[in-house]
């Protein structure tokens, strides 16, 4: 982030600490009577295997054993039950908008040309999680587009497979989705300037994270809708992201931000995010507060796991949080699927969801005359942030779970081979 930018959000910060100081400790707009309400729900869809896996690996060889052992994982992996039960989620709780971390698109090469050089080319789609959900909508009844769309990281590493060499490629993305009815205008999709440097022969390689996001009219009332995904294996990296995340939003309308922090209350990220935003899960308390994060890899555990919540819908600009509820987190959200001839029970994801309402002012908030695009689907409350953990603060570098990064693992397993790795941005 440049200096003038750091300039702005602090001058921006300090004017508005002084504006909460004066209003008693409101962050956000009072709610109105005549105003229309926003409802978000975040979503991390999880790619569906441990890539921590990765980490085992320390040659070439023991590279292609474990990136081979987690393809045929992927192969049998319930993607299409998990998603129709997303789907569900979002069919009952019919959100506006839907943030999405995640999304992720899984693709394949064989035989294998991988040569550690060029650009990643497997291109047999294996699993595409956004576009699957998009289908499992539909299926539903639920109309829903991809309104902003982000490609933080592009990989592809060498597999073992049964009958020789695979390229294994991941793509990791961020993305918005908005019921089809609502206009939208001034789509957004950066990559973040900070991220994990993983220097592989002699090239200087980040691990990259970012947002995306679309200025959404409801009821006549125009709001910037943002999904995020912050770095999970580095606290100072995470809260440089959260710097530039606050640098970006506007301030002539209300933002609404629903995103994987991978930082709980108490910690310094998520702490900073809330000397700007009100968190809608912190201002309704009780159960919609409770832990995110998350579930065993392969998503089988019977009793729930959570334990941290990460994921929270983030504002400024609306009234205090009507509803706030978490999805996928009770043991009745698991599904039934078939996995290589067994009948299994799996939770939707590894996190849960939050969906939260959230009372737009009723004077017009933007100027922007909203118009619907065509869409492409491939390519603050009233609290104050107190520091006081409202769950046991866990360190400020967690140890890595299946949830906490698409691509952090394969990165790091790949560095250690010089695997082949490229970033690419694609709005």
């Amino acid at each position: 982030m440049a200096p003038n930018d750091a300039n702005r959000v602090s001058r921006r910060r300090l004017l508005h600490g002084a504006a909460v100081a004066a209003s008693g400790g409101a962050l956000s707009a009072p709610a109105t009577a005549d105003g229309p309400e926003l409802s978000v729900m975040t979503r991390n869809l999880y790619v569906g295997v441990d890539l921590f896996r990765l980490f085992e690996a320390d040659d070439r060889a023991g590279l292609r054993a474990v990136a081979g052992e987690l393809l045929a994982d992927l192969r049998e992996h319930p993607f299409s039950a998990r998603l129709d039960a997303i789907a569900g989620e979002i069919a009952a709780a019919g959100p506006d908008v839907v943030c999405l971390q995640e999304a992720a698109l899984v693709r394949t090469r064989n035989p294998s040309e991988f040569d550690a050089v060029d650009d990643p080319g497997a291109s047999e789609v294996l699993a595409d999680l956004l576009s699957g959900l998009s289908a499992a909508l539909s299926a539903r009844g639920a109309a829903y587009e991809p309104r902003a769309t982000l490609v933080t990281n592009d990989v592809e590493v060498p597999a073992d497979g049964e009958d020789g060499p695979i390229d294994l490629r991941l793509t990791d993305r961020v993305a918005v989705l908005v019921r089809a009815d609502l206009p939208t205008d001034a789509s957004v999709a950066t990559r973040f300037d900070a991220g994990v440097p993983v220097p592989i022969e002699d090239v200087d390689f980040a691990v990259r994270r970012g947002y995306a996001g679309a200025d959404v009219a409801v009821g006549g009332r125009t709001a910037r809708a943002v999904t995020t995904h912050l770095e999970p294996l580095s606290a100072p990296i995470r809260r440089a992201q959260a710097e530039e995340l606050l640098g970006a939003l506007p301030d002539d309308r209300p933002v609404a931000v629903g995103g994987d922090l991978n930082s709980v209350p108490g910690e310094d990220t998520y702490d900073l995010l809330r000397s700007d935003l009100g968190d809608a899960g912190a201002a309704a308390g009780g159960g919609s507060a409770g832990p995110t994060c998350c579930q065993e890899a392969n998503l089988r555990n019977e009793a729930s796991s959570l334990s941290r919540r990460v994921d929270a819908v983030l504002h400024r600009g609306a009234g205090r949080s009507t509803a706030v509820e978490r999805v996928g987190e009770a043991p009745g959200d698991r599904v039934t699927a078939d996995v290589d001839g067994e009948t299994v029970r799996v939770w939707p994801s590894d996190h849960a969801g939050v969906v939260a309402s959230l009372p737009l002012p009723a004077a017009p908030a933007a100027t922007a005359s909203p118009t619907v695009p065509t869409p492409s689907p491939t390519a603050a409350d009233g609290t104050t942030p107190t520091g006081t953990p409202e769950e046991s603060t866990p360190p400020a570098s967690p140890e890595p779970q299946p949830g906490m990064g698409l691509l952090a693992a394969l990165l790091a397993g790949g560095a250690a081979v010089g695997a082949r790795l490229w970033g690419r941005c694609e709005d």
